[in-house]
Order: C-alpha cells, then sequence, then structure tokens
C-alpha cells in the first residue's frame, strides 16, 4: 500500500474545456497507458482528497484559466505548489500553460477578451502572453492555427529526432516572456514564425500538444490547417513523448491505438436458455431489412445467430464493417477507415486526427449480439475459451446461476454501462448473466472516472435481482463484501490440470492458497509487492500494510423496483498486465522462484478464475441469503482484510484517533473504537500534523491505547478510505 504515482490526473473543474479534457485524456491515453492510470481531476476532489501521493502528473488543460482562479486561488493553489515541490509533475496546456506563470496577459487593450493580472502557482517566474496569433474565438477552432515548432531536440531525454520540425495546434496559446534568460527555465520549444504579440527574441511556446482527434468541420477549423496538422502527425507525435519522457514519465514503445468495437457473443451450456432469451427479445424487436434490433435505453442492439445463411466468420466481418462505417459518420466521416482484416482497423495510425471516437460517441453504434446455440469452439471466439469456462464452472456448482449465460467479447465499451443503461435488454435476461470483455474502451469506476481497460485484465459485470422481504436479513449493501471475498477465495483455491504435478499435490504444499491476496474495505483488492515475496508479508509489524499494491475493485450499481432490487456487480482484476502496479500472473512468477521445478505453479487463466469467482460468490450469496454477514461469514472477510487493528484518524471527529476493529452486521458499517495515546510513528516522533501535513497509520504503543469507550460507525457510501495514510476521510 506504500505511495506509488501512477495516475495521470486532468483538472475537469470550472474553466476546463469539455473538448479539451477530452483531448487530453485520449492523447495521455495513446502515450501512457498502461503504465499509468489517466483520470480526470474535479475540483472537490483536488481540494479535498489525498490525490497527491500517487499522481505521477498533474495536467492543466486549455479553456479559460479565470475559471481556474476563482475557484482555486489559495488553497487549491497552495496543494499544488506542495504537490510539485514534493517531486510532482505540471503541465500546463494552452490555460493551463498562462496558469502555471507568474502573470497572465491575453489579448490585452481588448475589452471584450481581455485577461490580465498575476497568478499565484509562478512555475514560470514571468509572464505568459498571447493569443499568440491572431483570430481567437471562444468555443471555435477558426482562429486555429498548424504552428510551426523549433525544437530543441538536444534537449529532450533520449530524443533521436535532430532537424525535425513540428506543427503544433495553436488557438488562443501564448509565449513565455523571457524564459531563455531566466534562471532555472529551460526553453524545450519555440515558435519558428512570426507570432503576433510583443515578446523578445525567443518565442518559447506555452502549448505543446498532441493534437488528435478533432473534426474539421466540428468547430470550423479551416481545412487547409487540419490537412497541415493531419500531414505533420508523426513528428507531433514525436515531440509529445520527448516532453512526457523529459517530465520522467515511462512512455510505451508503441502509440497505444483503441481497438474497435467486437461482437457480444452470447453463450449458455442449455440450449433452452438461450432460446428463451431470444423469445422476451423478440418481445422488444423490430424488424428492418430482415435483421433484428432491440432498441435500448442507451444503445441499440442487432440480435443475430450463428445458424443463419452466413458463415461465422461472414457475420463478424460485417458486424465490423457496420461498427466501423457507423464510427466515421459518428465523427464526421473524415477518416478513410478501413475494415476490420485489411492492414488498419478504422481507428489505427494513419487515421490521425478523426480516429477518436469519445464514450459518448460510442452510444451511436450499433452493437451486435451473436446468441450460440451450442457452446463455440476456441477458433471461433479466440478471445475466449468457452468451454473450458463452462467446464470450471460446473466442477464447481450445478445449481446456481450466476456465470450462466456468458456474453463475451473482445472489445467493447463498458460491460457495466451496457448493461446498466440498457435495461429493457438486462431484463430479459436470467438471473445472474455474466458479461466479460477482453478490452473496455470506456470503462467504470467510482465516481466519474472513465478510462480504457486494456487486454490482461479480468473485466466481468453480472446482473441479478435481490428481494426486498430478504434485506433486512440480508442487506444488499453487503454485495460488495461478498464479491470481494469471492475473488480472493477464487485465487487462493484456484485448481489448474496444466502441471505435472498432481492438483492436491500442489495445494498440499502451498500452491495458490499460499498467494498473498488481501481485501481493502469496503472493496477493493491487494496483492504483494513482488519485491517483497521472500519475506513474511503479514507480519503484523511495522508497516507490512505498505508493501501491498491494488490489483482489483469492484463497482455495485443498484436500484429498486417491483418489490426487488436490481444488481449489477462489476468487477475489475489485474490478472496478467503487471502496468501499472502488478498482476497476479506477475505475482505467480515471482513465487515459483522460490519453489521447486516439480511444484511450480502454471499461470491462472481467465477463463478458470472467472469461474471460480463465480462459483464462490454463488456459495457466499447463498449462506448470505440464509443467515445474514454474521459468524463465520462475517469472520473470513475480516482475516481476508488488510485493516485488523489499525489505528486511524477520524477527520470528521475532530481528528480523534481510533481503532478499526470490523464492519456491522446490519448495514456493513466501518466499527472503530476511540483510543487513548499515539501511535508508535507519534511516540517515535515520525508523525507532524499540522498545515500541509496527515497523519500515518500505526499501532498504539507504551501504555497508551485504551479504549476511551466511544464507538463509530461509518458508511462505507459517505466516507473513503484512504489506507495510504491511514486516515478515514467525508467523501463530498
Amino acid at each position: 500500500m506504500a505511495d506509488k504515482r501512477i495516475n495521470i490526473l486532468v483538472y475537469s473543474g470550472t474553466g476546463a474545456s469539455p473538448s479539451a479534457i477530452q483531448h487530453a485524456v485520449h492523447s495521455l491515453k495513446q502515450h501512457l497507458s498502461p503504465n499509468y492510470a489517466v483520470h480526470t481531476l474535479a475540483t472537490e476532489v483536488l481540494l479535498n482528497e489525498p490525490w497527491g501521493p500517487t499522481c505521477a502528473l498533474l495536467v492543466f488543460p486549455g479553456g479559460g484559466d479565470l475559471g481556474y482562479c476563482r475557484l482555486l486561488n489559495g488553497k487549491g493553489n497552495q496543494l499544488i505548489r506542495q504537490y510539485v515541490e514534493n517531486g510532482g509533475k505540471y503541465l500546463g496546456l494552452c490555460a493551463g500553460g498562462y496558469y502555471g506563470a507568474s502573470r497572465c496577459e491575453f489579448e490585452t487593450g481588448d475589452r471584450g477578451m481581455e485577461v490580465v493580472g498575476s497568478r499565484e502557482l509562478g512555475f514560470f517566474p514571468g509572464t505568459c502572453r498571447g493569443s499568440v496569433f491572431k483570430g481567437f474565438e471562444y468555443g471555435s477552432d477558426k482562429g486555429t492555427r498548424a504552428a510551426r515548432l523549433r525544437v530543441h531536440w538536444d534537449q529532450m531525454n533520449g530524443a533521436s529526432a535532430t532537424d525535425v520540425r513540428a506543427r503544433v495546434y495553436t488557438n488562443g496559446g501564448g509565449v513565455f516572456i523571457g524564459a531563455g534568460k531566466t534562471k532555472d527555465v529551460e526553453v524545450l520549444a519555440e515558435f519558428d514564425e512570426a507570432v503576433d504579440v510583443e515578446h523578445d527574441e525567443e518565442k518559447a511556446a506555452a502549448v505543446v500538444f498532441a493534437i488528435a482527434n478533432i473534426s474539421p468541420n466540428a468547430r470550423n477549423m479551416e481545412p487547409s490547417v487540419y490537412s497541415a496538422l493531419q500531414d505533420n502527425d508523426a513528428a507531433r507525435d514525436l515531440l509529445f513523448r520527448a516532453l512526457l519522457s523529459k517530465l520522467g514519465l515511462e512512455v510505451t514503445e508503441a502509440t497505444q491505438q483503441p481497438p474497435p468495437l467486437a461482437p457480444l457473443h452470447l453463450v449458455s451450456p442449455d440450449a433452452t436458455v438461450i432460446e428463451d432469451i431470444l423469445k422476451k427479445l423478440e418481445e422488444v424487436s423490430s424488424t428492418v431489412d430482415g435483421d433484428d434490433y432491440v432498441k435500448g435505453e442507451a444503445d441499440t442492439f442487432l440480435i443475430k445467430q450463428p445458424e443463419s445463411a452466413w458463415s461465422m466468420a461472414r457475420l463478424t466481418r460485417a458486424a465490423l464493417d457496420v461498427l466501423s462505417s457507423t464510427a466515421e459518420k459518428t465523427i464526421g466521416g473524415h477518416a478513410e477507415a478501413k475494415k476490420e482484416g485489411s492492414s488498419e482497423s478504422s481507428n489505427a495510425k494513419g487515421q490521425g486526427i478523426a480516429g477518436h471516437i469519445s464514450p459518448s460517441d460510442y452510444t451511436n453504434i450499433i452493437k451486435t449480439i451473436i446468441a450460440h446455440p451450442h457452446i463455440p469452439e476456441k477458433e471461433t471466439t479466440s478471445h475466449f475459451n468457452h468451454r473450458l469456462y463452462f467446464s470450471s464452472l460446473c466442477q464447481s456448482f450445478s445449481n446456481i446461476t450466476f456465470g450462466r449465460p456468458l456474453l463475451t467479447t473482445s472489445c467493447t465499451t463498458s460491460t457495466s454501462t451496457l448493461l446498466s443503461a440498457n435495461p429493457t435488454l438486462t431484463s430479459r435476461l436470467p438471473n445472474g448473466t455474466t458479461f466479460t470483455a477482453s478490452t473496455q474502451l470506456s470503462g467504470r469506476g467510482r465516481g466519474s472516472n472513465v478510462w480504457v481497460s486494456p487486454p490482461g485484465a479480468l473485466m466481468f459485470t453480472t446482473v441479478f435481482t435481490h428481494d426486498l422481504q430478504i434485506n433486512a436479513r440480508a442487506p444488499v449493501v453487503f454485495v460488495q463484501y461478498l464479491a470481494a471475498m469471492a475473488v480472493v477465495d477464487a485465487v487462493q483455491s484456484y485448481t489448474s490440470s496444466s502441471t505435472t504435478a498432481p492438483e492436491e499435490e500442489i495445494q498440499a504444499s502451498g500452491g495458490y492458497a499460499q498467494i498473498p491476496v488481501r481485501l481493502k474495505w469496503p472493496n477493493d483488492i491487494y496483492a504483494l509487492d513482488t519485491q517483497y515475496v521472500s519475506e513474511s508479508p503479514d507480519a503484523e509489524s511495522g508497516n507490512w500494510r505498505e508493501k501491498y499494491r491494488k490489483i482489483g475493485g469492484i463497482l455495485v450499481n443498484t436500484s429498486y423496483t417491483s418489490g426487488h432490487f436490481s444488481v449489477i456487480l462489476g468487477i475489475g482484476l489485474n490478472l496478467s498486465n503487471s502496468a501499472p502496479t502488478t498482476s497476479l500472473n506477475t505475482l505467480i512468477s515471482t513465487l515459483n522462484r522460490t519453489r521447486p521445478q516439480s511444484r511450480q505453479l502454471p499461470p491462472m487463466s481467465q477463463e478458470r478464475l472467472l469461474a471460480g469467482i463465480m462459483s464462490s460468490f454463488g456459495r457466499l450469496y447463498e449462506v448470505f441469503l440464509r443467515k445474514g454477514f454474521v459468524g463465520e461469514l462475517q469472520g473470513r472477510y475480516q482475516r481476508m482484510w488488510l485493516h485488523e487493528n489499525q489505528v486511524v484518524t477520524l477527520e470528521s471527529e475532530g481528528g480523534a484517533r481510533a481503532r478499526i476493529t470490523g464492519v456491522s452486521s446490519d448495514w456493513g458499517l466501518l466499527v472503530a473504537e476511540e483510543v487513548m495515546g499515539r501511535t508508535d510513528g507519534e511516540l517515535a516522533g515520525q508523525v507532524t500534523e499540522g498545515e500541509g501535513k496527515e497523519g500515518k497509520e500505526g499501532y498504539i504503543g507504551g501504555l497508551d491505547g485504551a479504549s476511551t469507550g466511544r464507538r463509530f460507525a461509518l458508511q462505507s457510501d459517505s466516507n473513503s478510505f484512504d489506507f495510504f495514510k491511514g486516515l478515514l476521510k467525508r467523501k463530498l
């Protein structure tokens, strides 16, 4: 749980242009995924949450920096400066460039546009002046220039270019006055053409931005400007990667382009289940040119069966053709998209500026569902071995429906969003239907986070109903706890038939049961960092919790109707991709170095692990319905978590110190008891509390630590547990 800078945060508060946010996020993901997780950062989070320790880069995009000033002057800017002073990195794009200077001078003399004044951050100890070119208009690309830059490649970390001129999207940006003569300021690029503002000899560029995914018709951009930007993709791409490297970031070897959406495969070992689903979908379907469509609340689905006149290969290609052509129309039709099966897909390198689709655009693309009456072979659905999955599922249970039927795809928007946003479809699927995807283009996280989930992660969503009548005994809030337990249980009881040693010998000799995986309250999954594998990870002394890294999380959405809760349970687990933290199979590989050759653990497969999680969740849910979250069920959860006897600070209680003792059995509240005294860290002088400081977790030492008798019950949906620093913080 030690702080590791894995997040790239793009500020999304007042002042930030929505299009600038979208473009910044997309470009950063292209060059930094999967080494970093790119998220947006709301004003409330910046001001009130401990985002700094895990942030590798804070990005302020284009827009209007007066909005930044209104909400962040004072406390916000102090936090940003503290973050940078503690080793963080700041990247200002356009308005973010002005905001990072000591003074902003924008359109001086134009009474309708002028913005002039000092700025608090002062990372550049001088003035940023613009617009660098005449013609800027708010909310329009009419004044955009494909500005030519002279880049100081010799000052870029490892950059191989020596005489490459880059053209960048410039629309309202400025120049840093006197940058070349300012102490401790390094000019990396300057405008290589005449500018329209008063300046010194060097014209240090405030804006260096890898422009992508802009439609030239969207906001009146001149076609010649668009063409110049598109023709200069390679140089601009090289420049942006060099700048990110200069900031100390680990840039991916190749630009990450999101793959096209793929068909969804609906599969069950029982053909009658598929027949029943198709009959229910007929009630809400419409036929156009012989094809059946289901119009959901957010998406439209084309329903196909492999027994049609087309072969499976032709059907898959046709579905992808529909997706590609729809995508072109959605973004303006400027990309000459190539179809699946040719050398480049519709959003591959070479599509340039128009190659990106925003999450909102994906709803306009028809999703194809292929309903299989029989389990398809691996050759038909190369992304997933359905036969292996169902055979593993049936080994665990036969009556529980969780995990059957199964929807799979190689690439979708979000398994959770597709199911939650289309109740017309979801309500006609059996209880326990599970949807898994190899890649998600707009996966959902807590709050408003939207992210790309790369291959190597096991991501799935299960839908079911939870009756109101049993909710008093078995409150639906515990579903997230059961899911977290199911993940740990499936990992540590994993079985594999691809080993030379008998399965019972692997388990008896430690095997998967010894994989160090824990829970963070209420629903995150953590694994031991591989560098600590040779140690005893759970010796509860010192900072043992800091040796764990997050590898998974759970998101539960519920709605109530007609006497039951509709539950959409989403789980993401890093199975094989070691970036940006670690993965289960990376941990297994490291553990194998300490095991004899005859006891090597094979890597986990997505099919077997998913079947194990569904099996375990089904068993836990059955016990939960009968007994509630008490006794052994509650005990198992607490034995799996990271917080036993952890001492935290309760900010909402005036900084009271409290020891975590468990969770309540009624509504899943975190239970803590107030204690006297200080932690070992405080007694040793390691904790300093005050402005800008955060207390650390610890254990009660010396003669202190007796309970005061005060107990606290804290809601998991109104507080966020900052385990990095041992604090409980109120979530806004």
